[in-house]
């Protein structure tokens, strides 16, 4: 998830309402890791950073209270986890691998619903963007091409085009958010084919990563999950 065009690199742990800590894996916290602190009651999700065994969703002082704590706004990740129309599955994570598949049909013929696939700015949600506005990015769907998002403040190259094949499959490069300073290797598919009618394309977005054994991919498969189900669910209703 990003944070008001910021991504959240080191989720651990879930947390309940009260900040409780439910540590998965060995029961051990990073030195420094990133908790949610449940939601306030406008509806924003707080984040604080916390120390290694503390078990508690605290700032580690009042200074980094201030310099560390982000808001995201919990209704983005309820409605792409509770009410999203694509069908998504983390089929297979490991601390050293994460396998995601998500499907989605949209009422558009094959033609549109490529052309709309390439148009990113049009359905990747601002939120979860570097600059804050997905208008800053697009893809150059030439193999060698760039997923690019470019504006006054910065350049970030979100993914490169590795293979494109028109009306059916491009295939990126894509260490997205988090996954882009963990020195990781990403690969992101777009599948389009046959839907339930000629006036209908069925999307497949495969998302496979591998890293280290220190990379941690287990703890972040349901949050990328939520991300990328998200977009997939704005590309199929057309927002």
């Amino acid at each position: 998830m990003r944070s008001r065009g910021r991504w959240i690199a080191d989720v651990v742990s879930e947390t309940e309402g009260d900040g409780e800590i439910s540590v998965a894996g060995d029961g051990v916290l990073a030195p420094t890791a990133t908790c949610f602190a449940g939601c306030s009651g406008e509806g924003q999700l707080q984040l604080a950073r916390v120390t290694r065994g503390a078990g508690k969703c605290e700032p580690e002082s009042e200074k980094d209270a201030q310099m560390e704590l982000n808001t995201i706004f919990c209704g983005v990740l309820a409605t792409a986890m509770l009410n999203a129309p694509a069908a998504a599955d983390v089929t297979g994570k490991a601390p050293d691998g994460l396998v995601i598949q998500v499907k989605a049909e949209v009422a558009l013929d094959r033609d549109a619903a490529w052309a709309r696939l390439l148009d990113i700015a049009s359905w990747w949600n601002g939120s979860h963007t570097y600059s804050g506005n997905a208008e800053n990015m697009s893809i150059d769907a030439t193999a060698g091409g760039c997923w690019c998002e470019m504006w006054s403040g910065g350049e970030v190259e979100h993914g490169r085009v590795v293979s494109v094949m028109p009306r059916d499959i491009i295939r990126l490069d894509a260490p997205l958010g988090p996954l882009q300073e963990m020195g990781v290797s990403s690969a992101l598919t777009f599948t389009l084919s046959d839907g339930s009618s000629a006036a209908k394309t069925v999307i497949t977005v495969d998302l496979k990563v591998s890293g280290s054994s220190l990379s941690g991919l287990d703890q972040l498969g349901a949050v990328i999950d939520g991300v990328i189900t998200e977009q997939v669910t704005r590309y199929a209703s057309g927002k």
